[in-house]
């Protein structure tokens, strides 16, 4: 399953797309939220912030992929054979079930923090958050 091609370009399309609608909101909401004299530094620093963290990202990706996990998916386990039915147990495997923990993970976060109250109140007209406060 993981070697058909149409499947992993629907996955990274499908990724891609909630990415855009994910990004049009945070600039949405920053471009309405942050005053207009301080977007030109709130922007540079979230890119800066941004950018700087992806070789980071790479880097520990391609660690875990060629140590970690492309190993552990070529030695046969109890835990493993579940997951090899799913992402395999050939070269490629690893990087397979890795980006399937990293992306679950994110979800995850992202959803536990949608109950937090400070992103609530982002979406509250102004005169709603003082009286929230009070």
């Amino acid at each position: 399953m993981t070697e058909i091609p149409a499947i992993w370009c629907i996955a990274q399309f499908g990724t891609y797309a909630v990415a855009a609608i994910m990004n049009i909101h945070l600039n949405t909401l920053m471009r309405e939220k942050v005053p207009i004299t301080m977007q030109g530094r709130v922007f540079a620093a979230q890119d800066t912030l941004k950018n700087c963290t992806n070789p980071l990202g790479l880097f520990l990706g391609g660690i875990l992929a060629d140590y970690v996990f492309e190993p552990f998916m070529k030695t046969e386990s109890t835990i493993q054979k579940p997951l090899s039915v799913l992402f395999g147990s050939e070269s490629g495997s690893g990087i397979g079930l890795l980006f399937f923990i990293v992306g679950t993970l994110g979800m995850l976060i992202s959803i536990t923090r949608l109950k937090k109250k400070v992103y609530r109140v982002l979406d509250l007209p102004a005169e709603e958050k003082a009286l929230e406060n009070l």
